[in-house]
């Protein structure tokens, strides 16, 4: 995999963005490796505090087991 350590100053910026409720952001980058045909994605989901809500808690939990690793590993090798 050729991997290397890195300075910390070599590190990309992070930036950091408020959404309205109800609201996305998509930001796609186009692939700097021409020559390399894997691919990636990040998806960050931010839900905002659960509170007393056992209904939006039990939804959460339901959502997270599906998002888990082992269905995204059943889904990619099934």
């Amino acid at each position: 995999m050729k991997l290397k350590p890195i300075k910390i100053e070599d590190l990309p910026p992070i930036r950091t963005i408020a959404l309205d409720e109800g609201h996305s952001f998509l930001l796609e980058r186009e692939l700097e490796d021409k020559t390399n045909e894997n691919s990636c994605i990040i998806t960050y989901y931010e839900l905002g505090l659960n509170g007393e809500d056992q209904k939006l808690y039990l939804t959460n939990l339901i959502i997270m087991q599906f998002l888990s690793e082992p269905f995204f590993n059943d889904l990619r090798t099934q």
